[in-house]
């Protein structure tokens, strides 16, 4: 049997002239904070509802619901996640409840188990996966959230060399799939290992609470190719509640 595919071939070392750049306008998933083929991180402090916000964007994008207000683009979502199936279901299934969304026949889909994103063969397994599962559906990938870099990266966080190929192997991931990958992790602005990631990223965002704790504050720290929006603030709700 064959060992599994390089993520993506080299290709050829050319340039091109500058005049036949072409010139295309962002493709936003989630208006002004999102776009396809980009790599972004979102972080914050442990139990900050991280997890909560990614599978609420992924419905959103997946049933072309606005998010908080926000405007999105109906995307297929492929969530990669570190927890068991029980809870996911049961939030998806009462994140349909309060918004009166069917999840039937929506393009999200969830891994059976987590990744190790720093593993190119393991990179490779993701993409085949995600190539094999849209030919079937009829759904082209746009949106990959890892959930989280803790989970599904067997490398060291805090070594700026792990991250950095850590996104090299994402790069690829973005480059053959033509997705964006969202990446949640915990950790406060000032640790190593997200200095490294956000130093590399195109979108950084982080998620933080009220004093009080009742509202969640989504802003971006980080966008690379246009400017900064307004943060988000929004009331949290835990799906969990009497499920």
């Amino acid at each position: 049997m064959n060992e599994p595919n390089a993520v993506a071939k080299h290709e050829a070392f050319r340039f091109l002239a500058a005049i036949d750049l072409p010139v295309r306008p962002i493709d936003w998933l989630l208006t002004d904070f999102l776009e396809q083929n980009s790599l972004a991180v979102l972080y914050g402090g442990s139990n900050k509802d991280k997890s909560l916000l990614a599978l609420d964007l992924s419905c959103c994008l997946a049933t072309n619901t606005p998010f908080h207000g926000q405007a999105v683009r109906q995307s297929a979502v492929f969530f990669i996640t570190s927890e068991g199936h029980s809870s996911i279901a049961r939030r998806l299934r009462a994140w349909s409840a309060h918004n009166g969304v069917n999840l039937k026949d929506a393009p999200l889909f969830i891994s059976s188990h987590p990744a190790d994103m720093g593993i190119e063969a393991h990179i490779s397994g993701v993409a085949s996966a995600i190539t094999q599962l849209s030919e079937a559906t009829g759904h082209a990938p746009a949106l990959i959230v890892v959930d989280n870099l803790l989970r599904n990266f067997s490398g060291d966080e805090n070594s700026p060399a792990d991250i950095s190929h850590f996104v090299r192997l994402a790069d690829l991931l973005i480059s053959r799939l033509n997705v964006a990958v969202l990446v949640i992790h915990s950790g406060h602005s000032s640790s190593r290992g997200l200095s490294a990631l956000k130093d590399a990223v195109d979108g950084e965002y982080e998620l933080s609470r009220s004093a009080d704790n009742r509202l969640c504050t989504l802003s971006a720290r980080k966008i690379k190719n246009a400017p900064e929006p307004a943060p988000l603030t929004f009331e949290p709700i835990d799906f969990l509640e009497n499920r």
